[in-house]
């Protein structure tokens, strides 16, 4: 409600400032010729007389002067600029005398004091006082007279229940109000389950809420109501009691209301307020409510993880336990799940507390009442983060790497264990892998042949796969199973072939950052000569702490801008380099300050190798915090109560005596559009010029939380902020104050100082835990492991300091948990301190007889090809998985060997819930009590008087360009002296492999891994692109390495394009030397194959690289038809690239469809929602009706059917129905009926559909057709589908045919009678469609945007619906769609879709006559003669072809790339614009780069120029591929945060999803013109290669809309 208001606020100003721009516009526009030169003329005289006016008043004046009352009186004092003078107390005189303090913020003098706002004040400002230009010349003096206090009523105390001590009185406070209105309501006793549903049980409750006071009639009734004249002074606040005692006899929940009318206040409004202000003032702040229960009795509950709730009742006014008191548990549905009477230590047990909804204690003449919702304690600033442990089922699941190629093969290693340590043999687990767009990739994989709970899985991935984060799922426990997660990275990676290490460290006493920069090849040649660079990003670091997750440590308004500092270099000999950064002046000293340091080593390819370090550049002793509350809206007339803290550098302690200063401003007339969006406009929330400082107040810190109990008056943006004045570390929170807003729970620090002896302990040591305490309270100790409570006992506090000891069992381990609730009691309490503070403390317990050390016994060095052995060794009988992978992969994210032991013994969370209502007792009311209000005699019963009544050319990645060294094996096992050995065989690889071992044994965990380099005598590094294009020159590096001594002539030959490059060399033993083939692509595509041989006398080798080359020109298709008696010829085309044509010619006896290109843009589409996913596959169930090519298999049209059906359960969603995205939570109803129509013709065509799958959807869809306000365009569609799919609704068919047949489209009409037909009802179905129009009109887009369809979509369903019901073709509707799937015509895939599984369910079956004829090609002639009636001949070289015979259906089919192809720029509603940049965010030309360049490139795409109106388009695909010579920079991967000036570019995109190969990247977003901004979105790139390559065109498509697209032409590049 509060975010509705707000945003339509906002919105409503935002079209009111477009109108007058607009206006603003037309009126530029009119004045044109004479006119305009008039207007010019006077704006100019204007600008002269207001500049000259301005000129003559140089002096300091005061331009306005304000008041405020209330708890804060202020004088605020505008003068005409901004004040510069510091000492300012020395200028103002103020009599009579007060205590007062003077802030300045900008043009604005703020006086604040113990202002008396009855009186009136003489004010004098002293000549002299400094402005930022001028001076006050002379004395001003003025009279100050406050406003009238605001009418207020406040309750003394917060608090539902009072106990009976307090005579049945509540106290209230009023200021200004002479008159209140009480209003006494009661809660039946039998409904308090029903109050309690929407009832909030804390603070005052929340009474006002619009569901309490609609539904009080439901659940109680007024029982008391009186108008009360108050004895009240004029701007005094006053404190009132409220005597309750015979109206509140019986038991049970009432609610206390007060409220003033307009004549009940002594205020008069400001002449500005309006009469609707008046009104809206009354309406919200003109009443106070609260829940009232009397009673003693309050409760404690403590729930375990086996939701045993241990229960007691104590007296708070004695503080004693109470027996013999009934207790009862009721669910929320307000059944009585058990009751039990208390023991004598006031004590009950239930069992079923996770269904309890409140618990309900009755004692003679009172109940008690503890909703468990709302009164659980929070134990933030206490150590209790962690795992929660379960008493069933855990899994550890860990992969053998931590980041995949697409194509790769990923392997799992996965450990289940039972409470016991165990897993039972056989048991099975089941495995999801979902994409990174939700896809479900594997459906379900049962898994049982695991050895003790140690299973392994192994899954391929395509070289089409989305790159991205994939989840793997697995479930363990059969009905009640579990699910446990593993995120992995699939990116289109290149394993790294040097490795590098950095060390950073700040030099605080020459205030520099130095840094060590060293690599050396994975084979352990040192780096020498390679070039480097480090770039260090100075941010800020945000501070968070485990103890204080509800504060922040930073301050929105201290933000900087990125500080960067880089240097480059070159190592040495050894492959080492230094880095030095100095700390200049320019580094703010009040922010935490972390340096992100990116250094980069470039290989002999000229890829970088990436290390990340981070270093503290700016840190503080202490950090000072302030809570962020949970809803950042405050009612006006609230007091702030914000928590404050100044915590030490570890978090672990609250600092004394630090002295801080808080400030608190307010903004109620900026308009945050004015900035570039909202976060802006917070962020200079300070110094915006409608920002006043209101307040400035210095404390001192104690060793608890300090409260800001400021009061807010008025309503818009407030801002807080505490400074520590050492250090001038801030931090801050931005709030909104309203009228309309609910007031909020005042504070009380209620936290208890605890604390444990040690950090850790062994088992059998004793653990002291100390607290504070006060004598005659009380303390419940409870002693927690794993969420089941070891101890719980009750202790007296005799003393201010307490210790009790806990004997640390073996069982401990990990860790358990003492909490400690110290209580007073009520009679004694003398002040606000809380009646019940609360702690808790872990106790950290260490085990190694849990570890599994194992060793690994290894060669020291390989070779390539090498077989080796690795023994295994640990300290008993083990199952175990081992890994061998290349170390270039596993440095990428800095993967470390899997360690089990790490994962179940990791720290344990508190468990243990616990809950009380203590907090909601009033307090004792302290203060004088004016007058005593007491309700009943002759109040007016209403109770009483109610008593009687009643109740592109390059689709996907063809080769495996980087084939990964990994290999993996388990599950194996030791023999039972721990000892294993594994054999392996290399392949021919140099570098470095790592083996891993991960190992277990019963509850004995650990992991083991080894570096072995991997090399020959002689090593060559051989680097090419990633993927290559037609017309590419570039430099192929191979550096060679001698290992060895007497390798004597080194002979090397590279093979290419069948062309052979030769060079001579000769190497000494450590000497390395690089040599250049200069290469040329010519006019070839395909997958190609690069071969490197090495020749010496003793040692000879050969690589083989595959790599993809393609063309950046597009496929172009020739596909015509044509009806011969005679002849005829066809020309095909010459000029194209070699092995991209495929040509041939059919000829039939009988119509052809000749749409397979359709079919091939479909089964290649590379998007995935889930209507193109079905529109892929629908067609597909028809392959064989609608194409006899060979090139379209028809086993990979039924394994793609299956895929898609496999991804279905990842769109489904909980009631049956299915969203447009995986993760969506909202059903799409066309969406839902689309894939219900693909699930029943796949079940007709024999595909296996899951029965929860299909049932889910008919359930659904059935109660859907149901409802009456299902769209009938929708409803219509699924009558259809049910009929076909044998489940026809009758009844809701007759009734639309009845009552709403004139409100259905001709669509809609056709899906009814296709429905009648489909049943049988043939003389329905033919009587409404001989009514129905076969031809379809235009329309908008906006028309079908529900339905993601289009006019050719819609002309298939009436071919089909026609043929259902006439059993007969409709010609025109049949020639005009197979035309359009023939033209090039962009089409949606739906549109695809849709036709052509029309067209084969309509497509004529009848076999065709024999054919027969000649063909001359190319001179050449050839005779055919074909019984079944098709006759095909291929041939991709063929020019010329004639064809000669009778009857004849031909058509000739030509696809190809051709050489010679130039795109224009296009901008179709939306444009492209392309911009590059270097690091610092400075405009580039990258025509000509030097090689191991980083820079960005921006794509931003905006409307086009000629669009004036506002569009909103979604589902927009934009692709840019890069030139061969560039590679892409993940940054995504890496983690490497992006420049600040990059991250204001982004922040407003609409980013659904970015996909990122090789050679190219795809984003994926939603896009609207609203503000002409456009939408920006980077790729960060390296040249790399040396050559002279080309930069492909960016294009930009709406996915179902083809009038939303756009092209920006590409350029040539060069890598020197």
């Amino acid at each position: 409600m509060k975010f509705y208001l707000l945003k339509n606020k906002m919105k409503g100003v935002i079209v009111m400032k477009k109108k007058i721009i607009l206006l603003l516009s037309l009126l530029l526009v009119a004045c044109s010729g004479e006119k305009k030169e008039k207007v010019e003329e006077i704006a100019n005289k204007e600008k002269e007389v207001y500049t000259e006016s301005k000129e003559q008043k140089k002096i300091l004046e005061i331009k306005n002067i304000s008041t405020t009352s209330g708890n804060n009186p202020t004088i605020d004092i505008t003068l005409n600029e901004e004040i510069v003078e510091n000492n300012l107390e020395s200028y103002i005189q103020i009599l009579p005398k007060v205590n007062y303090k003077v802030l300045s913020a900008r043009d604005h003098i703020i006086i604040t004091g113990n202002f008396d706002i009855n009186k009136e004040y003489d004010l004098k400002l002293m000549k002299g006082i400094k402005g930022e230009k001028n001076s006050l010349i002379e004395n001003i003096e003025e009279k100050i007279k406050f406003n009238e206090v605001e009418p207020k009523l406040i309750f003394s105390n917060e608090g539902i229940i009072l106990p009976k001590i307090n005579n049945s009185k509540i106290a209230f406070k009023s200021v200004n109000v002479k008159k209140v209105n009480l209003k006494i309501k009661k809660i039946f006793l039998n409904n308090t389950t029903q109050f309690l549903q929407d009832f909030e049980f804390k603070g005052n409750g929340n009474i006002f809420d619009y569901y309490i006071q609609n539904n009080l009639y439901k659940v109680g009734e007024t029982i008391f109501e009186k108008d009360y004249e108050l004895n009240y002074k004029k701007n005094i606040w006053t404190q009132n009691e409220i005597v309750l005692e015979k109206l509140i006899e019986d038991k049970g929940i009432y609610i206390v209301e007060l409220s003033f009318d307009k004549d009940g206040i002594d205020y008069n409004f400001p002449k500005e307020v309006q009469e609707w202000q008046k009104n809206s003032f009354f309406a919200n702040n003109g009443k106070v409510g609260r829940a009232l229960l009397v009673t003693d009795m309050g409760i404690v509950a403590q729930k375990d993880n086996k939701n045993k709730s241990i229960v007691s009742i104590i007296d708070v006014v004695e503080n004693k336990p109470l027996a013999n008191v009934k207790v009862k548990s009721v669910s929320v549905n307000n059944q009585v799940l058990e009751e039990k009477v208390t023991d004598k230590n006031g004590e009950v047990t239930f069992e079923k507390g996770d269904k309890i909804f409140y618990l309900l204690a009755e004692k003679d003449d009172e109940i008690s009442i503890l909703k468990l919702s709302d009164s659980k304690l929070s134990y933030d600033g206490f150590l209790v983060a962690g795992e929660y442990k379960t008493d069933d089922i855990n899994a550890f699941i860990y992969s053998d790497r931590g980041v995949y190629r697409p194509g790769d093969k990923i392997n799992l290693g996965i450990i289940a264990r039972n409470d016991e340590g165990s897993f039972p043999k056989g048991h099975p687990i089941k495995i999801d892998v979902f994409t990174p767009r939700g896809d479900k990739y594997i459906d379900g994989q049962i898994l049982k042949d695991g050895k003790n709970g140690f299973f392994t899985y192994s899954f391929e991935t395509s070289k089409e796969s989305d790159t991205g984060v994939w989840e793997i799922n697995v479930y363990i426990g059969g009905e009640k199973e579990k699910r446990f997660s593993l995120k992995l990275p699939i990116e289109a990676i290149v394993p790294y072939k040097i490795e590098v290490d950095t060390e950073f460290n700040k030099d605080k006493e020459n205030n520099k950052v130095l840094g060590e920069v060293s690599s050396k090849y994975l084979f352990g040649a040192p780096g020498e000569n390679l070039k480097f660079t480090s770039e260090m990003i100075i941010k800020e670091k945000k501070v968070d702490f485990e103890r204080y997750k509800k504060f922040t440590f930073s301050n929105p308004t201290t933000y900087i801008t990125d500080i960067r500092m880089n240097q480059k270099g070159e190592l040495d000999k050894v492959g080492k380099g230094k880095v030095e950064f100095t700390l200049g002046d320019n580094i703010p000293k009040n922010i935490n300050l972390e340096g992100n340091i990116v250094t980069k080593v470039l290989e002999d390819s000229g890829r970088p190798v990436i290390e990340i370090d981070n270093v503290d550049v700016n840190t503080f002793d202490t950090y000072v915090g302030i809570e962020k509350p949970e809803d950042r809206y405050i009612k006006s007339g609230d007091k702030l109560n914000l928590q404050v803290i100044s915590v030490s550098q570890d978090g672990e302690k609250l600092v004394k005596g630090r002295k801080l200063k808080y400030r608190v401003y307010k903004n109620e007339y900026s308009w945050w559009w004015d900035y570039y969006d909202y976060n802006n406009f917070l962020k200079s929330i300070k110094s915006d010029k409608n920002s006043i400082l209101l307040c400035e107040k210095e404390f001192e810190t104690t060793d608890e939380p300090y409260i800001i109990d400021y009061e807010i008056t008025g309503s818009g943006e407030v801002f807080v902020e505490v400074e520590d004045m050492e250090t001038h570390q801030s931090s801050g929170i931005n709030l909104y104050a309203s009228t309309w807003q609910d007031s909020s729970t005042s504070k009380k620090i209620d936290k208890l100082k605890i604390e444990s002896d040690k950090k850790e302990y062994s088992a059998g040591e004793i653990a002291e835990v100390k607290f504070e305490g006060e004598k005659g309270t009380r303390a419940l100790i409870t002693v927690e492991k794993s969420g089941e409570i070891v101890q719980r006992y009750w202790k007296d506090i005799t003393d201010n300091e307490n210790k009790i000891e806990v004997k640390v069992e073996k069982e401990f381990f990990p860790n358990a948990y003492v909490t400690v609730a110290l209580f007073q009691s009520y009679k004694d309490s003398t002040n606000d301190r809380p009646l019940r503070l609360y702690g808790a403390v872990p106790i950290i317990v260490k085990d190694d007889s849990k570890k599994l050390n194992i060793k690994l016994e290894t060669p020291e060095s390989l070779k390539p090809n090498e077989k080796f052995k690795v023994d295994i060794k640990a300290d008993e009988k083990m199952d175990y998985t081992i890994s061998v992978v290349d170390e270039g992969l596993l440095q990428i994210t800095d993967y470390k060997v899997a360690n089990p032991y790490n994962y179940f013994y990791q720290k344990e969370g508190l468990q243990l819930s616990t809950y009380d209502n203590y907090s909601e007792i009033i307090g004792r009311t302290f203060g004088d009590i004016h007058q005593v209000l007491t309700a009943g005699g002759d109040g007016y019963l209403l109770a009483e008087a109610r008593m009687n009544k009643m109740q592109n050319s390059f689709g996907f990645e063809k080769s495996q360009r980087f084939e990964p060294l990994s290999i993996y094996q388990g599950v194996l096992t030791t023999d039972d002296e721990g000892k294993g050995s594994v054999e392996f065989q290399l392949p021919n690889y140099t570098g470095a492999i790592r083996v891993m071992v991960t190992g277990a044994s019963g509850e004995k965990y650990g992991a083991k891994e080894r570096k072995i380099e991997v090399k020959a005598p002689i090593v060559a590094n051989v680097s090419m692109p990633r993927v290559l294009k037609v017309g590419d020159e570039f430099q192929v590096p191979v550096k060679v390495f001698a290992t060895e001594e007497n390798l004597g002539k080194i002979e090397l030959e590279f093979e290419f394009l069948n062309k052979l490059y030769k060079e001579n060399i000769e190497l000494n033993s450590g000497e390395n030397k690089e040599i250049f083939f200069n290469i040329k692509v010519e006019n070839e595509i395909g997958n190609q194959e690069a071969i490197l041989r090495i020749k010496s006398k003793n040692y000879s080798n050969e690589e083989k690289i595959k790599i993809d080359i393609t063309s950046n020109n597009p496929y172009t298709y020739i596909n015509n038809l044509e009806y011969i008696n005679g002849k005829k010829s066809f020309t095909y085309p010459q000029d194209s690239i070699r092995d991209s044509v495929k040509s041939r010619l059919l000829i039939s006896s009988s119509p052809i469809l000749a749409i397979d290109n359709r079919l091939k843009e479909l089964i290649n589409y590379p998007y995935g929602c889930l209507e193109q996913s079905v529109s892929t596959a629908f067609p597909q169930l028809f392959i064989d009706s609608l194409t006899d090519n060979k090139d379209i298999s028809k086993e990979e049209a039924v394994k793609n059917v299956n895929i898609a059906i496999s991804k279905l359960s990842s769109f489904q969603l909980e009631d049956g129905s299915f969203a447009y995205w995986p993760g969506n939570s909202e059903s799409d109803l066309w969406v839902t009926n689309y894939v219900g129509h693909f699930m029943v013709m796949a079940k007709e065509k024999g595909f296996y559909i899951p029965n929860t799958l299909y049932n889910s959807w008919l359930n659904y869809i059935k109660d859907k057709v149901k409802e009456s306000d299902y769209n009938l365009k929708f409803k219509t569609y699924a009558l259809y589908i049910l009929a076909l799919g044998g489940e026809a609704q009758i009844g809701e068919m007759n009734y639309i045919y009845d009552n709403s047949l004139k409100e259905l489209d001709n669509i809609s009409k056709w899906y009814l009678a296709s429905a009648y037909a489909l049943i049988g009802e043939n003389e329905i179905a033919r009587e409404l469609g001989d009514t129905l129009s076969r031809e379809v009109e235009e329309k908008s887009f906006d028309y079908y945007l529900d339905s993601y369809g289009s006019k050719i979509r819609d002309e298939a369903i009436i071919l089909n619906s026609y043929y259902t019901i006439y059993g007969e073709i409709e010609k025109n509707l049949y020639d005009n769609i197979v035309k359009l799937l023939q033209s090039q015509n962009w089409l949606s895939t739906q549109s695809i879709g849709y036709s052509l599984m029309s067209i084969a369910q309509v497509v004529e079956k009848n076999s065709s006559a024999e054919v027969n004829g000649k063909i001359v090609v190319d001179g050449k002639e050839i005779e055919f003669k074909e019984k079944d009636g098709k006759w095909e001949y291929i041939d991709n070289n063929m020019k010329q072809v004639e064809v000669l015979g009778n009857n004849l259906f031909v058509n000739q089919y030509w696809e190809g790339i051709p050489i010679n192809y130039e795109q224009k720029d296009e901008s179709r509603n939306i444009k492209i614009e392309r911009k590059f940049y270097n690091e610092k965010g400075e405009e580039i030309d990258v025509k000509s780069l030097a090689k191991g360049s980083s820079f960005y490139m921006e794509l931003k795409v905006l409307p086009a120029d000629d669009v004036n109106g506002y569009f909103y388009i979604d589902n927009i695909a934009l692709t840019q591929i890069i030139p061969s010579g560039w590679e892409i920079e993940n940054t995504r991967l890496l983690g490497i945060p992006s420049p600040s000036w990059v991250e204001e570019k982004v922040k407003n995109n609409n980013l659904e999803y970015e996909d990122i190969k090789d050679d190219r990247v795809n984003f994926f977003f939603d896009f609207n013109n609203y503000n002409k901004q456009g939408q920006s979105f980077f790729i960060k790139l390296n040249s790399v290669s040396k050559g002279k390559y080309s930069l492909p065109g960016a294009r930009a498509e709406g996915m179902y809309n083809n009038e939303y697209r756009a092209y920006k032409n590409g350029f040539s590049v060069e890598v020197k």
